[in-house]
């Protein structure tokens, strides 16, 4: 019927509709055209179908009776807008993300929440009768979850939980300017994980706030869903499964006491090291799983987990850069790889070796002629520069120090 919302209710084998039930009209409401077809899937609750509707009001249906229980309606002066959905940074997308789902109203138990970040009120009513029963001011960007008696919430720059029975808050925690969410938070089997703009995802206590891991997956993840031991994240680009943590770790100890030189629980085994901060102890693992079979994953990851030694102490890790010259499949990986083992080598005061390197490293470029655009380069953090430009000076100085360190008599 025009102007007004309805749910309609199927005859699942037949379709046929067999009755509708009005839950607003919308006439007088100052709504635009638009809003008269939106539609929502109902969302259950105890003895109740709740249905969202435009201007940021809920109707609740008796499903039993067939009829409409209550219709929330926030103040005409303060409206939700809850069809509008909520803008996040981090997923590279041509235009915003906007989406509807990110102001899902939450079920809590025998109550329902409903939020809208521009208006920065959260208010929880009811499932029932729909009285309100708090209200509080807080930018809230989505609901992540229900953890016990309390709400998990995450606003623009922070995590907070709150009190079911009072809205009252139990903790907070900031979260820093960089690591904004790039999609919605999931709580699953006893965490909170939250994906960031600086392509990070990062794994909190919801008891308590604390950020129990950090893992650095190089982009920003959108949505999240869950399907048993893995979270599935969709940016708008592409889907993308991340395992838990802890369940591939039972998988990996069961396949290691069946068999100690199986490939694939060597590999995550090195995997699940790198995740927790030990890229030596991982590379131990990828390459004994290597050694028992070839794999493109594999070498990828080693080379991978040697750039990051090698970046955080060339001198030290000079022997890995050799190593994996071998098994790097791109020509910007051995590129780059040759240039921090001569950095490493020059670190220890092994200016042959170091020259050796930087000799290798002219020959890959010139064999290279079509990579395109300059190659940059950071010697140090936060300095970049073209690497045709920096070669000749290193090479340059690495000539005078082995001048310098002649023996007259030679």
């Amino acid at each position: 019927q025009e102007n007004t919302v309805s749910l309609v209710k199927l005859d699942n084998t037949s379709g046929k509709r067999k009755r509708s039930i009005e839950c607003l009209d919308l006439t007088g409401h100052g709504f635009p055209a638009a809003h008269f077809h939106l539609a929502y899937t109902p969302i259950p609750a105890e003895n109740r179908l709740l249905v969202r509707l435009p201007g940021g009001a809920v109707a609740a249906v008796d499903p039993m009776e067939d009829a409409p229980a209550w219709t929330y309606e926030p103040d005409p002066t303060d409206r939700f807008r809850i069809d509008e959905g909520a803008i996040f940074r981090g997923v590279r997308r041509a235009a915003p993300l906007r989406d509807p789902s990110l102001t899902q109203p939450l079920v809590a138990k025998d109550a329902i929440l409903l939020s809208h970040p521009i208006h920065e009120r959260i208010v929880c009513l009811n499932v029932d009768d729909g009285r309100v029963r708090w209200a509080t001011k807080q930018s809230l960007l989505y609901f992540a979850g229900i953890e016990g008696d309390a709400v998990i919430a995450v606003t623009k720059n922070s995590i907070v939980s709150l009190k079911l029975v009072d809205g009252s808050e139990i903790w907070e925690a900031e979260l820093d300017p960089s690591q904004l969410p790039s999609g919605r938070g999931l709580i699953h089997k006893g965490h909170l994980y939250l994906p960031t703009s600086d392509g990070k995802l990062n794994k909190f206590d919801p008891r308590t706030g604390e950020l129990v891991k950090s893992v650095a997956l190089g982009r920003a993840l959108g949505n999240p869903v869950r399907d048993r031991d893995n979270i599935i994240y969709y940016d708008g680009a592409r889907v993308s499964s991340y395992p838990i943590a802890e369940a591939v770790a039972k998988q990996v100890a069961a396949k290691l006491k069946e068999n100690p030189d199986d490939a694939w629980a060597l590999a995550r085994q090195g995997e699940l090291l790198l995740a927790d901060g030990d890229p030596e102890g991982a590379l131990v693992w990828l390459r004994r799983a290597l050694a028992r079979e070839k794999s493109g994953d594999t070498q990828r990851t080693i080379v991978n987990v040697t750039f990051q030694l090698l970046r955080s102490d060339a001198r030290r890790h000079v022997e890995l850069g050799e190593t994996a010259l071998s098994l790097a499949q791109r020509p910007m990986e051995r590129i780059e790889l040759l240039r921090l083992t001569a950095v490493g080598y020059a670190g220890k005061e092994q200016p042959h070796l170091a020259l050796a390197c930087c000799l290798k490293l002219v020959d890959e470029l010139q064999q290279q002629p079509d990579l395109g655009e300059p190659i940059w380069i950071e010697p140090q953090p936060g300095h970049r520069v073209r690497i045709d430009r920096w070669l000749p000076a290193y090479m340059q100085r690495l000539k005078r120090q082995i001048a310098d360190n002649a023996d007259p008599a030679e």
